[in-house]
């Protein structure tokens, strides 16, 4: 990839605002998209996820089902 990405956790009365990109077929840059989740766990869920969908190092199935 030749741009940086990053993904944000903001703290709002209620919960937590996720932002992160989203690359979908076809696009040249990601888009950024913005999550409500309404605890931290859920939050960090979602920052989780986005970061192993950019990162460049994956985890085999039986590494990631032990973790």
């Amino acid at each position: 990839m030749k741009y940086q990405v990053s993904v944000t956790i903001q703290p709002v009365i209620g919960g937590f605002v996720v932002h992160y990109p989203v690359l979908k077929d076809g696009e040249e840059y990601p888009l950024m998209v913005q999550e409500v989740a309404t605890t931290s766990g859920k939050a960090m869920r979602i920052a989780k996820a986005a970061v192993e969908s950019f990162s460049l190092v994956t985890k085999a199935k039986d590494e990631a089902a032990e973790a």
